[in-house]
């Protein structure tokens, strides 16, 4: 079951970071390459797309599975806190 809650917060890390970088390529690729005169810089573009998205992808499932982590321990401190408050 943990594993299923932190696959849960996995995904969403995993799509705003593909989100995130699908909005900048075009920044990084005109900063990197530069302006597109031929099949070079095309090539160019297309490597820093083939690389950066699943790289982008492996951060934002990782940033997804460690927020889920803390924050499931997080909820468990709380929980106790006020389990003990109560008792």
């Amino acid at each position: 079951m943990r594993v299923i809650k932190l696959v849960f917060f996995a995904l969403p890390g995993i799509t705003c970071f593909l989100a995130f970088w699908f909005a900048v390529y075009p920044s990084v690729c005109g900063i990197l390459v530069g302006p597109v005169m031929g099949e070079d810089q095309m090539s160019k573009n297309f490597w820093i797309l083939f690389f950066g998205t699943p790289l982008m992808a492996i951060a934002g499932g990782v940033v997804g599975w460690r927020t889920g982590g803390l924050l499931q321990v997080f909820l468990l401190v709380i929980l106790n806190f006020c389990f003990v408050m109560v008792t």
